[in-house]
């Protein structure tokens, strides 16, 4: 893989065992993963930035490209994606991953990009580095052996591909998340990983199908991204599921019912925002909906 040299700016090729075992320093929870097949998948198109110390590479980032819609839905913004800011055990606390993280925003707001994000659970560090908290993920378990049957009117089917454009307006409307759904490229991506997207909704008085909740699967895995209009239909999703799985839920409000309710709620992430674009003003209490 080629990572960039920060303090040289120049290009290093870094074997791939190399780069998975600080990635597993940082992300303990990645071990027994196919750490090269999720690279490949997701961040192909990713710019790796990183720092060494003795010879060695000790602190790492990633950037990938990444539109964002506009406010009202009007035109996009240019941006990038940080993920996978890392350093190793023995080199923290010296400030290196604020290094490549400087570098980053300096070296994409040349090459034309206008904001970077990033979710984390640490907003304070990237405060200090003029990162912004717009929004938050709120990160449960379904827990099919505690949700209640869930009968008719519900009925789930796989989404056909030429239905896919039902998805973003209710994902939209339920998380206030639209960014990333209005860029064709992470439709594309999503299709061509190989997984399937369940969609559950019930009959209206008018008798056309309303979506209430989808649930997006990949293949091989136990975890899977679930966004629901309700307890109900995150309930039924949960009992399709017959096992443990994660949702991710930017709805406050049903994060905590299902928490309420006795289910399993692991914490919620910070989503940041850094604008590269002295146009680009970011307010306090930004949601996904002023994008």
């Amino acid at each position: 893989m080629r990572v960039i040299d920060v303090r040289t700016g120049e290009g290093r090729e870094v074997e791939g065992g190399v780069l998975r075992e600080l990635w597993w320093s940082g992300f303990p929870e990645d071990k027994g993963q196919d750490l090269e097949a999720f690279w490949s998948l997701y961040l192909s198109d990713a710019r790796w930035y990183g720092l060494w110390e003795e010879g060695q590479l000790v602190s790492m980032s990633l950037c990938r490209p990444q539109l964002f819609c506009g406010e009202g839905g009007k035109g996009f913004y240019r941006g990038g994606f940080i993920v996978g800011v890392v350093t190793h055990p023995s080199w923290r606390g010296r400030g290196l991953s604020s290094e490549i993280l400087k570098f980053i925003a300096c070296h994409q707001r040349q090459e034309g990009v206008q904001l970077l994000r990033l979710s984390t659970y640490i907003p304070t560090f990237y405060e200090r580095l003029g990162y912004l908290a717009f929004g938050r993920h709120y990160k449960i378990l379904l827990e099919p052996e505690l949700a209640a049957s869930v009968s008719s009117p519900y009925r789930t089917y796989w989404l056909a591909r030429e239905e896919r454009d039902l998805l973003p307006p209710f994902y939209k409307e339920h998380c206030g998340w639209g960014s990333t759904w209005r860029d064709e490229g992470e439709w594309e991506r999503r299709w061509r990983s190989g997984g399937r997207t369940l969609v559950i909704s019930r009959e209206d008085p008018q008798g056309s199908p309303k979506i209430r909740a989808y649930l997006w699967q990949e293949e091989e895995t136990l975890w899977n991204e679930v966004v629901a209009s309700d307890l109900e239909s995150l309930q039924a999703a949960a009992n399709f599921l017959g096992k443990a799985a994660a949702a991710i839920l930017v709805q406050p409000q049903l994060a905590q019912a299902w928490s309420k309710a006795g289910r399993a709620w692991q914490g919620d992430s910070w989503q940041m925002v850094l604008p590269l674009d002295d146009t680009i003003r970011v307010q306090e209490g930004w949601g996904w909906e002023d994008w």
